[in-house]
């Protein structure tokens, strides 16, 4: 009889401008992807090289790749990267190979700062639409 589950594993590669600075501290929240389950598997928090530990998720066994079919090879899994200053990442789908180790790369985008002395114009700007430019 086939083995009924296999392991596969990801880690998670978080940075900000386009990939050039790694994002420290950022917490991974790892989730099945399935209909009828939808739970956190795992919460990860990325090192100074903005990666996560190498973890293990269940997977369908490889074989699964090796015969035509319906059946899909591998497991979804869904992402939700979270840093103080910057916007929420969420990625679906992240697919899982039974065997392999899936490298995720995330980008992060910072959020807009806002400070009244040091934005120009200092005090906001108006600006009044004309309707009736014949007047």
């Amino acid at each position: 009889m086939e083995q009924s589950q296999g392991v596969g594993y990801l880690i998670v590669n978080v940075s900000t401008a386009r990939g050039a600075i790694p994002l420290e501290g950022a917490s991974v929240t790892v989730m099945y992807d399935e209909e009828n389950n939808t739970s956190v598997f795992t919460v990860l928090t990325t090192d100074m090289s903005g990666k996560t530990d190498k973890i293990e998720l269940p997977a369908p066994p490889r074989s699964l790749s090796e015969t035509p079919g319906n059946t899909k090879p591998y497991a979804t899994y869904t992402l939700q990267i979270d840093k103080e200053g910057y916007y929420r990442v969420t990625n679906t789908g992240v697919p899982i190979f039974s065997g392999v180790t899936s490298i995720q790369p995330v980008e992060m985008i910072p959020l807009a700062e806002y400070d009244p002395d040091t934005v120009y114009p200092r005090y906001g700007l108006d600006v009044t639409e004309d309707t009736d430019p014949g007047l």
